[in-house]
């Protein structure tokens, strides 16, 4: 397996400059079971090399933002959508306000990560009652 640290366009960056994470290789999967939709949008086979004779290699989108040092190291950035990880468990705090905004008391809501009392990251949602909501 190897990383790969992307432009918006699918070309490497030089060190230093962000992009996109790639994961390439024989290990990676061939997508997601029963999700072609999401399959399509984080699984692509190209070819990265210019070299004459390079072949295809299968590479999957991580979703994170990361940059390669002069010393050959990859450094996590962020991420390139409203995905967070709390406790192991990878949240998409999107999912959660699309949920709260079908309630309909609630005019909007925003979902946060802060951290607690004890100092443990927690999900704190903001919400703004609809009109005439009690």
């Amino acid at each position: 397996s190897a990383l790969h640290v992307l432009d918006a366009h699918g070309e490497p960056v030089p060190p230093g400059v962000p992009g996109e994470l790639w994961i390439g290789g024989e290990g990676v999967a061939l997508g997601y079971a029963g999700d072609p939709g999401q399959t399509a949008d984080r699984f692509v086979t190209r070819t990265l090399s210019k070299r004459p004779g390079a072949r295809p290699e299968r590479l999957y989108r991580t979703g994170d933002i990361a940059r390669w040092d002069a010393h050959g190291r990859v450094h996590l950035l962020g991420r390139t959508d409203g995905q967070v990880k709390l406790r192991g468990h990878r949240i998409e705090i999107g999912e959660i306000e699309a949920h709260l905004a079908q309630w309909p008391p609630l005019a909007r809501a925003v979902v946060t990560v802060t951290t607690d009392t004890g100092g443990d990251a927690a999900l704190c949602a903001y919400c703004v009652p609809a009109p005439g909501a009690a």
